[in-house]
């Protein structure tokens, strides 16, 4: 990417964008969960309820796409259960704005 100003000045620069399906970025976010060193219980029921809705992605019933939106708000729920608990509010916050924009695709 270049820009130039009016006074003909510019500048470059690049960026790697990545997408990717639904059933991955659910994925990332499992991972990111990993990341935050959770206690077990809490680690183990935030990633079931992300694994449920990778699954659900890939069910026979796979076009029914309400049944991953009712998944991913049962994490969302969950996330702010732990907010301020066992997750910081910034944590939450960043989990919680991933699993709405993995909705926001589906």
């Amino acid at each position: 990417l270049t820009i130039t100003d009016n006074a003909g000045a510019s500048s470059t620069d690049s960026l790697t964008i990545t997408v990717q399906t639904p059933s991955q970025a659910i994925q990332s976010l499992i991972n990111l969960v990993q990341t935050y060193n959770l206690q077990q219980g809490i680690e183990n029921s935030f990633d079931t309820k992300l694994q449920n809705a990778i699954d659900s992605l890939n069910a026979q019933n796979a076009g029914n796409r309400q049944d991953v939106i009712n998944k991913l708000n049962a994490f969302i729920n969950a996330v702010q259960a732990q907010s301020g608990n066992e997750l910081t509010v910034d944590q939450a916050n960043i989990l919680i704005q991933e699993a709405q924009e993995i909705i926001s695709h589906i």
